[in-house]
């Protein structure tokens, strides 16, 4: 289960508990905010989101194997 948020894992447990363990839910975190607040960050990029998407896939992949 991916779910996108921009927060700090406050919804973890909430998307956790909201699946019942019917699959695995990673937080990928570390998203990073500018000062303002308003969410202009280079850790909203593309590119940057679907490569961490890809390394905890090849992490859950390694786990399962």
């Amino acid at each position: 289960m991916a779910v996108y948020e921009l927060n700090t894992g406050q919804m973890f447990d909430d998307v956790r508990l909201a699946v019942l363990g019917t699959c695995p839910v990673h937080f990928i975190g570390r998203l990073r905010m500018d000062h303002s607040g308003f969410g202009m960050s280079f850790d909203l990029d593309v590119e940057i989101l679907s490569g961490r998407l890809r390394a905890l896939l090849d992490d859950v992949r390694r786990e399962t194997a």
